[in-house]
């Protein structure tokens, strides 16, 4: 279900993450010289280490960054690092509210995992 403003999507989710994918490695093959980051969607959840390192190992990217999933899990990094793994509770839900709250000109976060941030006052 598409956010308020938003519009429900041609396609699966994952058929863009494929398709992101396929055009970051044919540009990392094309300039193996130049650092290509690729990204693992929030599209991926909780899978996404898996996707990036996969996509690491195979030299279809440099680097993989997290996007706006780092809004609703900023210590994603330290979590991998340090525990070994993700908390599959801080994962972004990929609701596309921060999308939202940029539209809006609005500070953009996650306002399912912050939502003491973004709650709304009661009148």
């Amino acid at each position: 279900m598409p956010v308020p403003g938003g519009k429900v999507p041609e396609e699966h989710p994952l058929e863009g993450v494929v398709r992101h994918l396929g055009i970051t490695a044919e540009l990392q093959r094309g300039f193996p010289e130049l650092a290509v980051v690729g990204r693992a969607t929030p599209g991926c959840a909780n899978f996404f280490p898996h996707v990036a390192a996969a996509v690491v190992r195979a030299g279809d990217a440099t680097l993989v960054g997290q996007g706006r999933g780092a809004f609703a899990y900023p210590d994603f990094a330290r979590d991998l690092t340090e525990r070994g793994g993700l908390n599959i509770y801080r994962v972004c839900t990929s609701c596309s509210r921060c999308s939202q709250l940029l539209r809006l000109g609005r500070p953009a976060g996650c306002v399912v995992r912050d939502s003491e941030v973004y709650k709304v006052p009661k009148d």
